[in-house]
């Protein structure tokens, strides 16, 4: 065997292999649904931008399509700071998500305001248009 036909071998097989860890058309890619992810990547993706608006560093238009007009008009009243004791919130402490089934997810926040921590409780749905925070209330 020459060195073309064994390097030729060799590229036909790693083609070979590649195209068997391809999905079947039809099926769902991974990470598709939300058990295929971890928590902290659901947290990172779907919480951290509803918390930057929380802590006044992103607009709340920036994350309006992800909102539900509940929790949208929480976000953009003084009632949630008013529940978190009137103070705006500057750390986030640590934030965990779980599915609890393919359309939803569950998380919790733990933020610092004013010296103290507090806990927000969060719920997302699957909607046509992506994930769409539905709940969102301080524990």
């Amino acid at each position: 065997m020459t060195a073309t036909a064994s390097r030729t071998g060799t590229a036909h097989a790693l083609a070979g292999a590649t195209r068997a860890a391809l999905p079947r058309a039809g099926a769902p890619s991974r990470g598709a649904y939300p058990a295929d992810r971890s928590s902290s990547a659901l947290a990172a993706s779907l919480a951290r931008p509803i918390m930057d608006v929380l802590f006044g560093r992103r607009p709340l238009h920036q994350v309006r399509s992800r909102l539900a007009p509940q929790v949208r008009n929480l976000l953009g009243s003084r009632a949630l700071r008013n529940q978190l004791g009137g103070a705006t919130p500057d750390r986030l402490r640590s934030l965990h998500a779980r599915a609890v089934d393919r359309d939803h997810v569950e998380g919790c926040a733990v933020i610092s305001t004013a010296g103290r921590a507090r806990a927000l409780v969060l719920r997302w749905e699957r909607s046509a248009q992506g994930w769409l925070c539905t709940f969102l209330s301080p524990v």
